[in-house]
């Protein structure tokens, strides 16, 4: 086993070229051909350099979050400032001086919500605020405003009309899909590209935490329980017994934080052509996308496990 590696972080200025949108066979086949070994990724505490474009490098003084984009992840850290390390060959790894209180990471690009609700994404272009929340799909973001509303935007044209009208709580964006966690727990979701072919119903009852995959969706109950609705063509709807604090749905994949901080995961990890592993430690906060599943640590580290991603120190 290759051991997790820690990285240091340098500026880069230029966001480079602008990618093109692949469609869900195209873009997870292509993961699966590129990425081909199977070391961890680690943001550990120690710093050092990397060269402007390709892969950009992270370290860290203790995070509050971890936000696993497609191949890259970022950290907010206690300070509000933010370090990613990863693909960044459009600048996604490479987050701006300031600070934030919350980070979601997409395809290409990664958003920032700052104090006064305004939203900074570097990557593919993104959009402002004022937001109380944002989340990010492949290829587009969302946004929920104060009132509750939720607004969605494609880095490359406008803004996007969606069917979630009413009020929520809680957005979340997955490969093709956000679903918005509604006043009274429900749960409503608009499908932005049909490449899953199935609509997911959510079962009766209301949620208090949802988080939405490539074509599945998962919530969290009161009491903890959890349930998962979609494709279940690799058991990513296979909900593990027992209760959770958190739960995260990858691409095809789905893990879970129990209340003692240890991770359970399951479904699939495409880009390992394998079940999703669970890792050991203890954690206190975790983020799946695509086929990346990231954790932030008691610690305050960040490491990303069953992780197909290669950086140079």
């Amino acid at each position: 086993m290759i051991e997790p590696r820690a990285f240091g972080f340098t500026e880069r200025t230029d966001p480079g070229t602008t990618s093109v949108w692949l469609g869900r066979g195209v873009a997870l086949a292509f993961m699966a051909m590129l990425f081909s070994c199977s070391s961890p990724l680690t943001i550990g505490r120690d710093s050092g350099g990397a060269g402007a474009g390709g892969d950009a490098t992270a370290e860290t003084n203790g995070f509050v979050q971890v936000s696993a984009g497609y191949d890259h992840v970022c950290g907010l850290r206690r300070d509000g400032t933010v370090a990613c390390a990863g693909n960044n060959d459009l600048g996604q790894a490479t987050p701006p001086a300031g600070t934030f209180t919350q980070i979601a990471s997409g395809m290409d690009f990664t958003c920032g919500l700052q104090g006064a609700g305004n939203v900074t994404c570097w990557g593919e272009p993104g959009f402002a605020g004022p937001f109380t929340q944002i989340s990010v799909a492949y290829d587009y973001d969302c946004g929920l405003r104060a009132d509750g509303s939720v607004v969605c935007l494609d880095p490359f044209g406008p803004t996007l009309a969606t069917t979630l009208t009413g009020t929520y709580t809680q957005i979340s964006s997955g490969g093709f899909r956000t679903c918005g966690l509604a006043t009274d727990g429900g749960v409503t979701c608009w499908i932005r590209n049909d490449e899953c072919g199935l609509t997911p119903v959510p079962p009766p009852g209301a949620f208090t935490q949802i988080s939405t995959g490539d074509c599945h969706v998962c919530g969290l109950r009161a009491g903890g329980g959890a349930a998962c609705w979609g494709d279940n063509h690799f058991g990513e709807t296979n909900v593990p017994g027992g209760t959770f604090a958190q739960i995260s749905a990858g691409a095809e994949g789905t893990c879970g934080l129990r209340a003692n901080g240890t991770v359970t995961c399951w479904g699939w990890q495409l880009s390992l052509g394998s079940k999703m592993t669970s890792p050991s430690g203890t954690f206190t906060q975790i983020s799946v996308y695509g086929g990346m599943a990231c954790g932030l640590l008691a610690d305050g580290s960040i490491t990303c496990w069953g992780n197909p991603l290669t950086l140079e120190p």
